[in-house]
This record gives C-alpha cells, structure tokens and sequence, in this order.
C-alpha cells in the first residue's frame, strides 16, 4: 500500500513503467512553457467594458516580464498545470479542486494610460469558487489591484491610503498559513424540496447513488458521476462500500475498464477517463486483490495513458497506479 496520491494538491515525480518493467520519465514533467521575450506586452483588443472582472494593474516597481514570470510561478506552485498559448504574453492554467476539472487563462496586456501592465484572469470552465481563491492568492502575492476601479464605482489602490494599505496587508495575512485550492459545499436544498425528494442518508448510499449514474447511457451524467466517485473515494469506507456496490450485476472495476478502453473523442470523454482512473487508484489502496484485479484488465493501457498525448494529470494518476502495481507484485 501507498500513500493516498491527492492528484493536483500534491507535486508529483513518480516515474512510469514501459511494457518491459523499466522505468521511464513521461513528458508531463517537463511541462512545455513559453516564456515572453518582447519588451512589452501586446496591446489590449478591447475596450474596458469587456474586460473580465478579474483584471488587475501590475506594480509599477517591476517590468511587465518580471510580474509575468512572477505570476506564472505562483499558479504552477499552486499547484496547477500550464498550457502554452500563441501568445508569448498569454497561458491556460488546468487544476483540479475535488476532482473538477477547472481551467482558466491568463492575459498580460499592455495599459497604455499608464507605466504599469493590465492581467486578466479569464475563467473557462469549473469551480469558480476555487478559481476566484487562486485569483485572490495571485493578487496578495503580486500586490495587484482592481484595474478599472473607477469606471467600476470602485476605491482604487493607493499606497498614500492607510485604510487601503490595511486591507492589503490584511488579504496577505489570509494566506500566511499557504494556499490551498478550496472549494464551497453547494447550498442546502429549500425546505419544501427535502419533503418530496429522496435523500442519501449516509455516505454508502451516495457512493451507490452516482455509480448508478456511472452506469448511465447519457456521458454528461457519466461524467458528473465518475467525478463524483473520484472525490468520494478519497475515503476509504466510501471506496469499500463502492467495491460492493452493483447496478445490474456490473461492478466498478469493469465498468470503469469499459471508460478506459473506449477511444476518448471530447474533452469530456477525456475527463471522465482521468476521474474513472482517479476512483480505481483509490479502490486500488484499499485491497492488494483489487490492485491485482485492475492490473490485470487494464495494464495495457494504464502505461498507455501514463505516456501519453493524454492530459497531464490522467499521466500522473497512470504513473501512480503502475507503481502501486510494481509494489503489490
């Protein structure tokens, strides 16, 4: 057995096993960057007014490449993967918070009304409650402020403010024990819903509630099910209780095996394989007999995925799975 892998809250180096048994490095832990070399950011395409609300003006006390670098190296030790884009002064940035797949972009733009630059978060798809904790993180350690504060109605920054200064020096204090990717439990359901509907009362009856709608014809709702599974279990009674659970006589091994052996033709498709992988490396630590189980119907392809082109998180689950193989033989 192995210690529990928590995916995108924890770094992770382990090497992956070829066919033969040797051990290989896999790509994803050179992670492809490009970094900027003009002088000077791009020119912003647009007005103010479409601007994401997650725009922020850079300290002038530092250049636009510095701040650049500055701002990529928080979110990659966040942590959080990095994607290159066509622009020397923009990257994607991929994490997971409870195994929900979260990606944004990062613009650096060039304001042309002043000596300082303009950074934009744009959030594309996922836990935005997550994704605003990271943006507040990236803001207190650059001491960045609301770029269009006052087209907003908004206090701008001012060092010369004491009350400001206060409310910086406050927001840093919120991360003076580390970061965390956090997310929000969703709110309670209304009073009169809880009467007409039923609830899973403990955890078991949950685990067997979403691999009911892993089983589902409909791939959003097997998405939405695996990641579930994913997260839950991280537990090891939740985990158990999933190795029991049966829809129509189909257990979770083989199901998920089916995930992984079709060919991934969307993003989603994609995404549901790294969250089906996610729950058989948890189930996997639970048993030695298990761990032999998937081995055995999904070896093949688990040094696959660890190789890639998959993404770089479904590598390192791949990665974690064939070395808790290597262990348990």
């Amino acid at each position: 057995m192995i210690s529990s892998y928590r995916g995108s809250d924890a770094k992770f180096d382990m090497p992956a096993a070829d066919c033969d048994g040797d051990f290989i490095m896999p790509n994803l832990i050179k992670v492809a960057t490009v970094e900027a070399t003009e002088a000077r950011p791009p020119t912003p395409p647009y007005t103010w007014e479409v601007f994401a609300p997650n725009t922020f003006t850079g300290d002038s006390n530092i250049s636009s490449l510095e701040l650049y670098k500055k701002v990529k190296e928080i979110i990659i030790a966040s942590p959080a993967d990095i994607i290159p884009c066509n622009s020397e002064w923009k990257f994607k940035a991929v994490f997971y918070p409870n195994e929900c797949k979260t990606s944004f972009e990062v613009c650096i733009w060039d304001d042309a009304s002043s000596k300082n630059c303009l950074v934009e978060f744009q959030l594309h798809e996922g836990d935005r409650f997550a994704f605003q904790g990271l943006v507040s993180y990236v803001q207190s350690r650059c001491r960045l402020s609301n770029a269009f504060a006052n087209e907003w109605g908004l206090v701008p920054y001012s060092p010369s403010r004491r009350e400001v200064d206060f409310d910086v020096e406050a927001h840093l204090d919120a991360f003076a024990g580390g970061y965390k990717h956090t997310s929000i439990a969703p709110p309670p359901l209304p009073s009169h819903l809880l009467d007409t509907i039923a609830i899973p009362a403990q955890s078991n009856e949950l685990v067997e509630l979403l691999f009911e709608h892993a089983c589902s014809s409909f791939l959003d709702v097997q998405s939405t099910a695996w990641q579930g599974l994913a997260n839950k279990t991280k537990d090891v009674t939740a985990a158990e209780a999933l190795l029991q659970a049966r829809v129509d006589g189909q257990e979770c091994v083989s199901l998920a095996a089916a995930v992984l052996k079709r060919d991934a033709t969307s993003d989603l498709d994609k995404d549901t394989q790294r969250c089906a992988l996610k729950t058989l490396l948890n189930i996997a630590q639970t048993k030695a007999d298990v761990c032999d189980k998937i081995h055995a119907l999904l070896g093949k392809e688990i040094i696959t995925l660890s190789k890639g082109p998959t993404p770089n998180e479904t590598q390192r689950i791949a990665i974690a799975l064939s070395q808790l193989f290597s262990k348990s033989e």
